[in-house]
């Protein structure tokens, strides 16, 4: 039986974004509470509703200040959540998700005498702000940073075996690190027959369709797709990619698209409700996950959009990195190596091509089910927080 736990999350988010960050926190602290736990969510004031929803009972939200309104960067919240976490004091157990500025959140907790707290990193921010183009030097301050902030936690969780590799490499202790993985809501993310996602959005049924989901950003290779899709209708097959999602690259994109000749063939359908990805996986023969290895090939990824493509019960063509290729002995999922135009075009056809999709999508499903809903990741982390109350106790 699960001990009720009373869980203070604290994030620099903006929980009402329709990103991957802010659907990540919600879903743990929403699968937390179903848990039986009482989880308290420090986060950035925000308008309208939560991205997720939530359920009723067993979770409150506290407001902190939100300085990105007057323009200045998200992570710098961190500093007005400080008293907020004083008056939580008396709270046992504490859950921070690691931005660019929390070390003095993560310090704070060590002063308060937090026992546990967890410490939650998704990335590697140098890595992340040299991808970017940023000042080496620069990066390295945040290197220093986050690796501060590895050794003044209780526990870290991490969400690929890469992240795992950096801090055991800087003398972390192996038994301090847990790699549990994103997840995907398999109750919102589940399979639509293609008739209701086609008329849904309003698309021809006589059209084969792939889809896109996620943040628009430098680390995503859309540009080998383009190249790809350019192939696909040189060799007489005809295909759409229906792109869902906002971020900075969205016009570098569509400017790509264009000057590879298949902007015709690409549609940019903009954010959307999490409860309407579903109807455009539904409308699609098949889903993608493009990546470039820059960013990922240190850290590898977690591959958040790949378990809700398969909680659809879609097939998935997806590059080829640390985090995604120990799905390959999977017959659901397609890996090509990073930038192969060649090999997504021939997966693509292939796919067009196959009399088994049914079967794929089936087996999607049923992996997702089993392996990737959030409710076993909660399940994770729920024993990850358990693991050092039996430490403190001893």
């Amino acid at each position: 039986m699960t001990t009720r736990k009373n869980i203070v999350m604290v994030v620099t988010l903006d929980l009402a974004a329709r990103n991957a960050p802010a659907i990540h926190t919600l879903n743990i602290a929403g699968q937390l509470a179903s848990l039986g736990h009482q989880v308290t969510i420090v986060a950035p004031a925000f308008e309208g509703s939560p991205a997720v929803k939530l359920p009723g009972g067993n979770m409150c939200f506290i407001h902190s200040p939100n300085l990105s309104r007057w323009r200045l960067p998200n992570s710098l919240n961190t500093l007005l959540q400080l008293p907020f976490l004083f008056r939580l004091k008396d709270r046992p157990f504490l859950y921070i998700r690691s931005s660019p500025l929390s070390l003095p959140l993560v310090l704070l907790a060590r002063l308060l005498r937090f026992r546990p707290f967890t410490v939650e990193f998704n990335g590697w921010f140098s890595d992340e702000l040299k991808a970017l183009g940023v000042n080496r030097f620069v990066a390295s301050l945040f290197d220093f940073l986050q690796m501060s902030e590895a050794r003044l936690a209780g526990k870290i969780r991490v969400v690929t075996p890469g992240l795992r590799d950096i801090l055991t490499a800087n003398n972390i202790p192996h038994s301090k690190v847990a790699v549990i993985e994103n997840g995907a809501d398999t109750d919102i993310f589940k399979p639509v027959d293609r008739k209701t996602g086609l008329q849904r959005l309003n698309l021809r049924d006589q059209t084969r369709y792939m889809a896109f989901i996620g943040n628009l950003w430098p680390p995503v290779d859309l540009e080998t797709v383009f190249k790809a899709l350019k192939l696909v209708i040189e060799r007489g097959l005809k295909i759409e990619l229906l792109i869902v999602g906002d971020g900075r690259s969205l016009a570098n994109f569509a400017q790509l698209a264009l000057e590879t000749g298949v902007d015709q063939q690409v549609h940019f359908l903009g954010a959307m409700e999490q409860s309407e990805l579903k109807y455009v996986l539904g409308a699609a023969d098949f889903a993608i996950a493009p990546l470039h290895c820059e960013r990922n090939e240190r850290i590898g990824v977690s591959p958040l959009k790949v378990y809700e493509y398969a909680a659809c019960g879609q097939p998935v063509i997806a590059t080829r990195l640390p985090g995604i290729s120990q799905l390959d002995a999977q017959h659901w999922i397609s890996l090509v190596p990073p930038g192969d135009v060649e090999g997504w075009a021939d997966q693509m056809i292939d796919y067009l091509s196959s009399h088994d999709l049914l079967k794929l999508q089936e087996e999607a499903r049923s992996i997702a089910e089993k392996e990737f809903g959030w409710h076993r990741r909660a399940q994770q982390i729920d024993a990850l927080i358990s693991s050092q109350c039996r430490q403190n106790n001893q």
